[in-house]
């Protein structure tokens, strides 16, 4: 909750989700819409919406021509598919995954798409990749395409930083921190986020460093603007393209819009970090940053600075070096089991799992004297972070990205001299120490209804034990719209089909592929026109990045082999139907 300039020194922490109170004083609950469009100008509406126009014009009059030449593909989305089609043929599921996909013409219209996005803002930037998780709702290149969407943002300085803190607190910089960075350590679409070392007073530790992430400077008005012309295109849409109202992106943009206000209050994330730590607290090797809620407000967030590296960084590391493919295996079953944990275990997913969210450190436990080997209590152990010789923090000598393709030949030989860095780090790490992954940026989390969460163990049981039939059925009838469904026969026939072979790689000890699998049933509902549920199809989406994760770090992990301890444990208590 935000102090006001005039308020009382000391600092507030933020309210309990959805806290009530008798008084009008009270806050909204997190993401609720604070910032109406009603509110807007209708002049500042229309203004937004024709620089939205100019910015999109090249876009708009290509369009025509695109969908001439990929009409087979958009088909495929509009209409029904034909009675017992099936997309999959004969193949391995391993070859499903490996087979191209159907190819677009014009990849250059969807470049010049990314774009335009690119240069619309946060908004844009963050709509487009929401379209990129929804494998079921469009074609694929197209979500592979989307899903590099960048923000291209420039910081928006120190002054405005100090300035906005001073609003929110009614203090300055200088009063809470001993040292503060004038330049940020990151800059995204919505936020940037700043090292500082807080001072020793008012309880806090001493020399505690930490992360401080504020947000841009008018970016909640901008986004309620652009999230109102979304709401009125996404229904003109509707109303112009009739075979397209099962994709029902009225909808759609409601969930996106619930999910931006969210990212846009920063009180949400602080909440559910303490969620999350509370979650993992009993958990080895998987931690979250700890939020000062003391020093948080709707606009900043002050948290536990986290040394790592990202675990693309350690992807790149390990490949090609069978030294380290036990580390690699270690990691990979850490993450995949942490994910598992939060969706069929504690129903709360972190929603924004790419590489660049995760990082990855080493501790060694130690007894702290002779007489604790002789005790177990954890009292008795300290954990120590493992960083290279000469060096203060992991993040300071290996936390730089490895250069682009694009890259001089410099650059690239660089990036090579660096893996091999820290490869010869993780090589030298002692038998005793052990990976640790933390997890960043938790503004977006995914907590499935209980219907939901049914649903998606239901059908998870029904991919381990192969019956095609019944998952068939399952998303059909627990679908958004189950009326909209087309050639349901046939739909069960693919499904089958595609479960028979995994059942075939199984027995001849093969890896399944679960993204294989997750592919080519978003392809099938597509051109079945079953309308899965948002947050059902995310989570989808991130079982695939994280195996895809886990797969550049293991290439033999099987998803399916941990994904089966987990339902049983959740039928043991009566968690499936």
């Amino acid at each position: 909750m935000a102090v006001s300039p005039a308020a009382s020194p000391s600092l507030s922490a933020p309210q309990p989700p959805h806290a009530s109170s008798d008084t009008n004083d009270s806050p909204p609950p997190p993401g609720a819409n604070t910032n109406s469009p009603a509110r807007h100008a209708p002049w500042r509406l229309l203004a937004r919406f024709l620089v939205l126009v100019l910015n999109f014009l090249p876009v708009i009059l290509t369009l025509p021509l695109w969908l001439y030449f990929n009409w087979s593909l958009i088909r495929g989305v509009l209409s029904a598919p034909s009675s017992g089609a099936s997309g999959t043929g004969d193949k391995a599921v391993s070859d499903i995954t490996a087979a191209p996909v159907p190819p677009l013409w014009g990849r250059w219209w969807v470049d010049l798409l990314t774009a335009c996005l690119e240069r619309s803002g946060a908004t844009f930037v963050k709509f487009g990749q929401y379209v990129s998780t929804r494998h079921d709702m469009f074609p694929v290149e197209m979500c592979r395409v989307l899903s590099k969407l960048q923000a291209n943002c420039e910081p928006h300085g120190i002054a405005a930083t100090r300035k906005l803190f001073k609003q929110e607190f009614g203090m300055t910089i200088d009063d809470v921190f001993e040292e503060f960075a004038d330049v940020p350590v990151g800059v995204g679409a919505i936020s940037e986020v700043y090292r500082a070392r807080l001072k020793p007073r008012n309880g806090f530790a001493e020399n505690t460093v930490v992360a401080v992430k504020v947000l841009h400077p008018n970016v909640r008005d901008q986004m309620e603007l652009d999230l109102h012309i979304l709401a009125h295109l996404a229904e003109v849409v509707n109303y112009c393209f009739r075979d397209a109202q099962w994709l029902s992106l009225t909808d759609e943009v409601r969930v996106f819009s619930d999910m931006m206000r969210a990212q846009v209050d920063l009180t949400v994330e602080a909440r559910n970090l303490v969620v999350f730590g509370q979650n993992f607290k009993a958990r080895k090797g998987i931690t979250f940053p700890r939020p000062r809620l003391d020093l948080c407000s709707e606009r900043v967030l002050v948290e536990e600075f986290v040394d790592g590296i990202p675990i693309s960084r350690l992807m790149e590391a390990v490949q090609g070096r069978p030294a380290l493919a036990p580390l690699g295996r270690d990691v990979a079953k850490l993450g995949i089991r942490a994910f598992l944990k939060m969706l069929l275990a504690d129903n709360f997913v972190h929603a924004d799992l790419h590489p660049g969210n995760i990082l990855v450190s080493f501790v060694e436990t130690r007894r702290q004297g002779w007489r604790d080997w002789f005790t177990r209590s954890p009292s008795s152990t300290a954990s120590a972070l493992l960083v290279p010789a000469g060096a203060t923090s992991l993040r300071e000598r290996f936390g730089a990205g490895s250069a682009s393709p694009a890259a001089t030949g410099t650059a690239v030989t660089s990036a090579s001299v660096e893996n091999d860095a820290l490869a010869d780090f993780l090589a030298a790490l002692p038998a005793t120490a052990h990976p640790q992954l933390t997890f960043l940026d938790a503004g977006l989390v995914s907590k499935l209804g209980p219907a939901s969460l049914a649903n998606l163990k239901d059908l998870l049981s029904g991919v381990v034990s192969f019956d095609g039939a019944r998952v068939a059925e399952l998303l059909v009838s627990r679908s958004a719209t189950p009326s909209t469904a087309v050639d349901t026969a046939g739909l069960a026939g693919e499904m089958g089909e595609l479960l028979s072979r995994v059942r075939r790689d199984a027995l001849r000890l093969a890896a399944t592929s679960f993204a294989g699998i997750l592919a080519a049933a978003f392809d099938m509902v597509r051109r079945h026109h079953v309308r899965l549920d948002g947050d059902f199809a995310n989570v989808g989406v991130a079982l695939m990045l994280v195996e895809g994760v886990g797969r550049a770090l293991d290439p033999d992990v099987d998803l399916l082999a941990f994904v089966a301890p987990f339902l049983l444990s959740s039928a043991s208590r009566g968690g499936l139907s």
